[in-house]
This record gives C-alpha cells, structure tokens and sequence, in this order.
C-alpha cells in the first residue's frame, strides 16, 4: 500500500511539472498566473479573442491579435505590453515568459481554435496592445504600398522591408489592415517592428516623402529598367497590386516627380505578383545603397 501512495504521488508530481495539472491545482498555480483553465467557447477571454478577429474590434481596444507559439514568445521576450495569452494543453512556454503577460490561460485544442482565426493556431494566441512606434520625421529609405489588398502581400512586403533596413512603411489607399493576424504571420512579426503609417490618399501622403526620390514598380509601358535608377538613397520605392497602379497614383506621378521603374523578366512570363516584385526591389536597393 506504502508503495503504491508512493507510485501515485511521483506520478502527480511528474504531470504537474509537465503541466498536467487537474483544474482545481491549475487556479492555485499563481507562480505561473495560470488563473484559469478554460474549457468553453463562451468563456468571456474567448470571446473577446473572437472579437478581436474583427478590424472594427481590434481597432476599438487598440490591439492585435498574435497567433503562434514562435511569434507569442518573441512579443512576450520583448517586452511588448501582452494583455493575454491563451496556452494549449501541451504547448511549453517559459514560465518567465508566461509571467510578463497580465493574463494566462490554459485550455484544450478546441478552445484554442475558436480563439484562433486560423485552423492551426500552434498552440498559442495572444492579445498584444498595437505599439505606437513613431513614424520617422526625416526617412532615408521607405516603402509605399498603393492599394495593396491582399494581406498575405501586406505581410510579405513588410516583412521584407524590415529585413533591407527600411525607416518605415507607408500604407496609401484601401490596403490590407497592417494588423490583421494574416498580415502579422505573412510578416513573420515584423509589422510590429516596422514604424507603420497608413494614409487614405497620396495627397495626404505626399508631406511624407517631399524630400525622398520616388521610384514606382510599374510593368506597364513607359517604365524603365530599374537598373537604370543611378542612385537609391534618399528613396521611396512605390508598390501597388498586381491589378495595377491606382488612378489615385496615377494621378499623382507628376506631383511626386516619380520614376517608373520595370524588373526585365522573360517573355514567358508576364509579370510578378506584388510581393515578389516589392521584394526583389527592396532588396535591391539595399545592396545599391550600400556600395
């Protein structure tokens, strides 16, 4: 009998520090401020969670929503102002980590999904107070997105500015929301690292790159090769859908004494999607304005 309390006993310490800890133990845990362990869609966290997958509700409680046990434990490892984090049931996180968030709570798949706005949210989702990064009075180098709709290009662009050392983005004319959760994970983070400014026209976006050379990415004719641009510092590279430039853009190449530049491709093919062909700029232009 002696023997078999003991058994009982080294098995219950072995699941509670794997994190298999009955409900009851889970509420006591306050070390590791697992105040909850959620089992319901309705629970109340839940829900606001559900809400938030809503620009109109993000916006209002000036949030995002991070989804991502990767992406979860970089916001917590900054130190960004985290409001909750909701955890699976067989997902680790540092427990110093887990502490810097103001709420924790675990839950089953089910719950985490509902949270979630994707089919896989990888155990992890977190509600994380949108930073007030300043957008750069004087910027060197910018990206300028025109009409960009499609959020996984949103994504990608950003993500690609922050990896060739852009001073900001610029968001002109009906794009992709710069915090919905599909932009943040095609950024990989970086849309809450990247000084961001979103303007509803290039009229009212003009002030920002008056001192910049812009260069607009066009595959349509009377564009030039972009390796015929002689220098890119001081610039504003202009990306806009693969639907083409907008009228409103198009309007105001005059005004903005832009450069249409083309990336030479085969004949094969037609053109390159948006984030590709951003892409290939950026990165360009990194490497030319460090020679």
């Amino acid at each position: 009998m002696a023997s078999r309390r003991l058994l009982v006993a080294s098995l219950a310490t072995l699941r509670a520090a794997r994190g298999f800890l009955p409900h009851a133990s889970r509420r006591r845990h306050v070390a590791l401020r697992a105040e909850d362990y959620i089992e319901s869609t309705t629970n109340a966290l839940v829900k606001r969670f559900k809400r938030c997958h809503r620009k109109k509700h993000r916006d209002a409680e000036n949030v995002v929503l991070v989804e991502g046990r990767a992406f979860v434990a970089e916001v917590l490892a900054r130190g960004d102002d985290v409001e909750a984090v909701l955890v699976a049931d067989d997902v680790s996180l540092d427990a110093a980590l887990l502490a810097r968030a103001k709420r924790f709570a675990r839950a089953p798949d089910f719950v985490l999904k509902a949270a979630s706005t994707t089919e896989s949210p990888q155990g992890c989702v977190a509600l994380v107070a949108r930073p007030s990064l300043a957008f750069p009075a004087a910027p060197d180098f910018l990206l300028a997105l025109d009409g960009v709709q499609d959020p996984g290009n949103v994504g990608a662009l950003i993500r690609t500015a922050a990896a060739a050392g852009v001073d900001g983005v610029v968001l002109v004319g009906a794009c992709a929301d710069a915090f919905n959760p599909k932009t943040i994970r095609g950024s990989a983070g970086a849309a809450l690292r990247v000084p961001l400014a979103a303007e509803d026209s290039w009229a009212a976006a003009a002030p920002r790159l008056a001192e910049l050379n812009v260069v607009v990415a066009d595959a349509g004719a009377g564009a030039v090769d972009h390796l015929a641009v002689e220098s890119w510092a001081a610039t504003c590279l202009v990306v806009g859908a693969e639907a083409g430039l907008t009228d409103d853009l198009l309007g105001a190449l005059g005004a903005l004494r832009a450069t249409r530049v083309r990336i030479d491709v085969d004949s094969s093919v037609e053109s390159l999607n948006a984030a590709v062909a951003g892409s290939y700029l950026l990165l360009d232009a990194r490497r030319r304005r460090r020679d």
